[in-house]
C-alpha cells in the first residue's frame, strides 16, 4: 500500500498545469518562447497564469510528498517526491516530454529537507538576481541541494536521489547550457 505513494507522486508530478493554462487561451505554450510548458516560459506568455503554474507545480509535488512523510516515513517521502519531479518531467500526457523540474524539486525538498530547501531557493533567486538568467538559478540551486544534503547528516539513499535529481534537471537544461556557452541564452525580465 505505501508503495501507492510513489505513483501517486508521478501521476500527480505529470499533470502539465502550464500546458493546460495556456491551451484554455487557445494557445499551445510549446509553441512559445523556449518551447517549455514550466512556470518560466508561462510567466512570458502571461504574468498571471505564470505565477499560477508556478504554485501549481510546486504543490503538485509537495502534497504527494507530505502525505507520504506522514503516513509512511522518510524513505517513501523520498521516492514519492523523486517520482513526481520525473514526472514533471517525463509526463505522458504530452508524449513524456515534460518541463525542466525546478518549481516541482522545491515542492519536495520543502517538505523533505527544508533547511538545505532553503539554502537552495536563496541560492535560487540571488544567482537570477546577479546573472538575470533562470536557468543559470536553476542549475545553482539543485547544485546548492546536492552540496547542501551531501554534508549533512541525511541517509546515503538521499544523498543518491539528490544526486540523481542534479543530472535529470542539468540533462533537461541541455539546450540551455549550449546557449549560455554561445553567449544566446535570454535574460529574465520579470
Amino acid at each position: 500500500m505505501k508503495f501507492l505513494f510513489p505513483v501517486i507522486g508521478y501521476i500527480c508530478g505529470a499533470i502539465p498545469f502550464g500546458y493546460i493554462f495556456v491551451k484554455s487561451k487557445g494557445n499551445d505554450i510549446r509553441n512559445f518562447g523556449s518551447g517549455n510548458i514550466g512556470a518560466t516560459n508561462v510567466f512570458r506568455f502571461n504574468k498571471k497564469l505564470g505565477l499560477l503554474t508556478a504554485v501549481l507545480d510546486v504543490s503538485k509535488s509537495l502534497i504527494p510528498t507530505l502525505f507520504a512523510l506522514k503516513f509512511c516515513g522518510f524513505l517513501i517521502a523520498s521516492l514519492t517526491g523523486f517520482m513526481a519531479i520525473l514526472g514533471h518531467a517525463t509526463t505522458p500526457f504530452l508524449k513524456f516530454r515534460g518541463g525542466k523540474s525546478v518549481s516541482t524539486m522545491f515542492g519536495a525538498y520543502i517538505i523533505l529537507t527544508p533547511f538545505p530547501f532553503l539554502i537552495s531557493f536563496l541560492t535560487f533567486f540571488l544567482v537570477i538576481l546577479i546573472t538575470r538568467i533562470v536557468s543559470v538559478g536553476s542549475m545553482s540551486a539543485v547544485l546548492a541541494l546536492v552540496i547542501v544534503t551531501g554534508i549533512l547528516k541525511y541517509p546515503l539513499y538521499f544523498k543518491i536521489l539528490t544526486l540523481f535529481v542534479f543530472f535529470l534537471i542539468v540533462f533537461l537544461h541541455r539546450e540551455n547550457i549550449k546557449r549560455l556557452l554561445k553567449g544566446e541564452e535570454s535574460k529574465f525580465r520579470g
